[in-house]
């Protein structure tokens, strides 16, 4: 429109790392302007950045546009022209903003969380000798070697038909495995872990389990989905593996609760890791039938083994929702 034409051009040079580097090249003619931008993008589709050259590709347009245009350089350019770059520009913004706090932290939740489900799977139990196998399953026999690698992990935790497939890691307090990996690395995801108080090995009245309710769909985010009958329907079990033992669980209760201050008169379910006594006992059982969102037909006695999963809900301020299941018979 009278200030002369765009060109770009793109050229791209493969490396010995696997890599190419990709140079855009923008020039407008009539202006003794040039813009230039390289970028690496690995030819690897799971690379979350290898889209974000575009990004800034159009950015780096619209502020040669711009810059020229301050400078005289294009000599007429219409107000629709100008408006129509403006929007563009600020979608181009939104869409990097959207893509950094939404699109790119999915991505990589998801792929830490296949990873971590994943280190069961990798366990060749093929080499462990056959009297260290007997009487086990060879769930219970990965876990086994899988505790050699990381001290820590004392089970696994499986809903069938969910992401719920994870390492149960043990601390001596209640928060170090919010922040930290089944491998002792930082972690946003944190991990999926046992109350400090409880102990696998002993008989015990109640196994409490925590993990984070991450939005992407990971880690205990899917517990949200008992709110819904129709789920627990076709979720019913839970699997839970130690070294000495495999057993099911079937739900006892799922109700929304949330953490009480130490002065307040509640009903604290996570304060239940061992009955002292058959009344204790049939009290928190009755407690957690009680507040449940719907009736499942399972109760429990005195003497079965309980476990509680929990994680963070947002209905309410420090809102947590439970499901509380028995050892299966």
């Amino acid at each position: 429109n009278g200030g002369g034409d765009l060109k770009t051009s793109a050229t791209e040079e493969p490396n010995a790392t696997g890599s190419s580097t990709i140079k855009y090249t923008y020039n407008l003619e009539n202006s003794d302007s040039a813009y230039d931008l390289s970028f690496t993008v690995k030819d690897n589709a799971n690379n979350v950045n290898e889209y974000l050259p575009l990004y800034y590709c159009s950015l780096l347009l619209y502020a040669g546009l711009m810059s020229s245009f301050g400078k005289g350089k294009i000599k007429r350019i219409s107000k629709k022209v100008f408006v129509t770059g403006l929007i563009i520009l600020s979608l181009v913004i939104l869409a990097i903003i959207y893509w950094f706090c939404f699109i790119k932290p999915s991505i990589l939740n998801a792929r830490e969380s296949k990873a971590i489900s994943n280190i069961i799977n990798e366990v060749d139990i093929s080499g462990v000798p056959q009297e260290e196998k007997q009487g086990k399953s060879d769930m219970q026999v990965k876990v086994s070697e899988l505790k050699q690698q990381y001290p820590n992990l004392v089970g696994w935790i499986k809903i069938d038909g969910t992401h719920i497939d994870y390492p149960v890691m043990q601390w001596t307090d209640n928060e170090h495995y919010l922040t930290y990996s089944y491998n002792g690395n930082k972690s946003k995801l944190g991990s999926i872990y046992l109350h400090k108080d409880a102990d696998v090995n002993k008989p015990s009245s109640n196994f409490i389990i925590y993990g984070h309710n991450i939005t992407t769909g990971v880690m205990f985010n899917e517990l949200l989905d008992y709110k819904k009958q129709s789920f627990y329907n076709d979720h019913k079990i839970i699997k839970f593996t130690t070294e000495n033992k495999d057993a099911e669980y079937e739900i006892v209760s799922v109700f929304i609760t949330r953490v009480y201050r130490d002065n307040e008169n509640a009903f604290k379910y996570y304060k239940f890791i061992n009955a002292s006594n058959e009344a204790e006992y049939n009290d928190y059982i009755s407690n957690v039938k009680k507040l449940a969102l719907y009736n499942t037909g399972i109760d429990a006695k005195y003497g079965d083994q309980l476990i509680t999963l929990t994680t963070c809900e947002y209905s309410q301020k420090n809102g947590r929702i439970v499901i509380v299941a028995r050892e299966k018979k």
